[in-house]
């Protein structure tokens, strides 16, 4: 047998390993489709069901394919699929969990007629306005320090039941810690609302949140803006990173502890970093 025969039976054994744990208490018609949904999108790379037929039902034609597999689409329950994956999810997570926490878009610039399309503005081409969705998502670095999805939705402000960016957020932070687990929430500077801070101290969590600029914060007696504050404080601790590109900064922190004027019983402890070449002149602050 050819190496490459080997790799192949030794990749469909390891796939019928994982469908069968994925399809646990489903019947036998709808783990026929499971299966033969996953080796299909994992043999063509595709999500289109088309391509999906073509390569997952053996001795039947693509359009025979095609009509069992958008037929018992409609009766899938994704609920019971998406906690068999969480379970499995799980398994790989390590006891002190980060979270990393990102609103994306999928966009659709030549769809016509799908539902609750909307201008997104696309981040891979320069935020330019596109048709298309939002996507939240939220990961968490396994035991292998790679990401793993612990939640992803797709939303539309076009929909009758959104109510807002913040109330999906404030939804999948709740789902993550009730299914997976308490942990680390970091956000990104678009993610700097009262509304959140809030949310996760109410929710008892840990996070880091990147502030903006335009951020004021209750500090020695009085209100500053949370720049000011930065840049009245000098770098105490000295330290060295590495980027997956080889690049490496030498770069500086300091903290101080601050609260938000509307939330002036909090204690929050803002860190601030020195030293990222891109924006030397800018400290970073958390």
């Amino acid at each position: 047998m050819k190496k490459s025969n080997i790799k192949v039976t030794i990749c469909e054994e390891r796939f019928s390993e994982f469908a069968k744990k994925m399809t646990e208490g489903f019947g036998k018609i709808q783990r026929n489709f499971i299966e033969h949904m996953l080796l299909g999108m994992s043999r063509s790379q595709s999500v289109l069901l088309t391509d999906i037929a073509r390569n997952s039902i053996k001795g039947v034609s693509v359009k025979k394919s095609n009509e069992r597999l958008s037929r018992q689409l409609g009766k899938f329950d994704a609920e019971k699929f998406d906690k068999n994956r969480m379970d499995l999810t799980t398994e790989i997570l390590p006891a002190n969990k980060m979270y990393l926490v990102d609103d994306s878009e999928v966009v659709k610039p030549c769809a016509q007629k799908m539902e609750h399309l909307e201008y997104v503005r696309d981040g891979s081409d320069g935020g330019k306005l596109k048709k298309g969705y939002h996507l939240s998502e939220i990961v968490c670095v396994d035991k292998n320090r790679q990401p793993a999805s612990v939640f992803s939705k797709l939303y539309s402000v076009a929909e009758t039941r959104f109510e807002s960016a913040n109330t999906i957020t404030q939804q999948a932070i709740s789902k993550v810690v009730k299914t997976v687990g308490s942990g680390l929430f970091v956000f990104d500077r678009g993610y700097d609302d009262v509304k959140l801070f809030e949310f996760l101290e109410k929710k008892k969590q840990k996070y880091i949140i990147r502030a903006t600029s335009k951020r004021d914060v209750l500090c020695k007696n009085g209100v500053f803006n949370i720049e000011n504050v930065a840049l009245s404080l000098k770098g105490k601790f000295s330290f060295q990173i590495r980027f997956q590109s080889g690049l490496k900064e030498n770069l500086k922190a300091s903290y101080t502890q601050i609260r938000l004027p509307k939330m002036p019983t909090t204690p929050l402890n803002m860190v601030v970093v020195y030293g990222f070449s891109k924006e030397e002149s800018k400290p970073c602050t958390y």
